[in-house]
This record gives structure tokens, sequence and C-alpha cells, in this order.
């Protein structure tokens, strides 16, 4: 590191672990993980787990957002964590094909991995605040979905209780959030009757995981 370099913030060795432990108890051991290599504000690491005939999905969850704490206003303190992580669930076949000369890999695999990387560092590149119900949106649809540009936040419905909230070993929270992708005119729906609406209108066409040819329910 240069002279004058910030280092990223990062969570203690302690909290760490028990972010790491609640991933392992109820998302699933890791398969492997994507290291951010340059992080500026924070190290947002993701960690992909693979499918299992518990959770027949691939599941991608960060571990490094809440090592900053939000913004949270006053009114909603003691309400939500104002830590938070972050969790996507996506086919059991997705793939993540690095090239080998680059490292690269596609937008059409990665676009995921980003929106999870979006996620935690708008809270602190905005000084703001984001929990279970807000509705995020993007100017371009995400590559090879059917216009798929948004995401709404939820608690992880599709494990088991308790996957929402990790204790860290001083008592503090970090909320788990896993975003659902969706299309424009529904995150627009959800803005204007709010999410538990969206919520309803979503139920049959929204399963455990992503589905990126899904039909647009607010069309």
């Amino acid at each position: 590191m240069t002279h004058g370099e910030q280092r990223p913030l990062m969570y203690t060795p302690a909290q760490r672990q028990a972010v790491d432990e609640h991933v392992d108890r109820f998302f699933g051991e890791p398969s492997s993980t994507f290291q951010e290599l340059y992080s500026p504000d924070i190290q947002v690491n993701i960690s992909i787990i693979a499918p299992s005939p518990e959770h027949p999905w691939t599941t991608l969850a960060t571990v490094g957002a809440g090592a900053a704490p939000m913004n949270v206003p006053i009114e909603a303190s003691g309400e939500v964590p104002d830590r938070a992580e972050y969790l996507i669930c996506l086919p059991p076949n997705w793939r993540f094909n690095q090239d080998p000369q680059t490292g690269e890999i596609p937008e059409e695999q990665y676009w995921p991995i980003r929106l999870l990387k979006d996620l935690s560092r708008l809270p602190v590149e905005q000084g703001s605040w984001i929990s279970g119900g807000d509705t995020i949106s993007w100017d371009e649809p995400f590559p090879n979905t059917d216009g798929l540009c948004a995401a709404l936040l939820l608690g992880p419905y599709q494990f088991e209780p308790g996957a929402q909230v990790a204790e860290l070993p001083e008592g503090e929270e970090v909320a788990f959030y896993e975003a659902v992708p969706l299309h424009r005119a529904e995150a627009e729906f959800a803005n204007l009757h709010g999410a538990d609406a969206l919520i309803d209108q979503l139920e049959d066409v929204v399963g455990d995981f992503v589905e990126v040819g899904r039909p647009d329910t607010c069309a």
C-alpha cells in the first residue's frame, strides 16, 4: 500500500468468523469465493454455494458489506440492523466461466455478482441505508435476461428461520437481504403501491431462484 492510501473497512477477525459461520449454517458451506483484488471502501467478497439436496439452487452471498454500518435514521434505529449482507439465488446450472488468460467472466454470467457489489456499496456511496421491502433500479437491463433491471430486497424466504439475521460477538446484528430481480414496471408498481402489493403479484411467478426469462407481472 502506498503512503496515504486508505485501507478498506473490514470486519474484525471475530466478526468475520461470526458472519462466515452464519453463511455456513443457513445457506451452505461455500465451494468457492470471488475475492476483491481492489477495494477502495469496503472489501466485498462473494461466497459461491453450490446446490444441495436442501437448497437445490446456486446461492451467492456477500461477506464484507456489513463491515460498514449504514446511516439508519433515528426513527428506524432499533427496528432494523444498521449492518447488512446480500444474497441472490440462481439456477442450479449457473456457471462462471473465467477466461484462462484474463480471468474475466462473461457479463451474462457475472451480472449477479455485480448486482450484489452494487447493493453493498450503495449505502456507503450515498451515506444512506437500504432494508427489506426496498427496490433498487439500474439504468440498463441485466445481460441475457428478458428485461430484468431492478431488485426487491426481501428476507431469505426459502431458507430456515434465523437466516435473516446474524449476530456479531459484541451483540450487534447483521441483516441478510435477498435480491429478487424485477422488471422496471414491477419496481415502479412497488414504488406506487408498496412492496407487499408487489409481493402478492409476484407470488405465482417467482420461485426459489432467479428465472431470467420470467414474464413481467405488470406488463
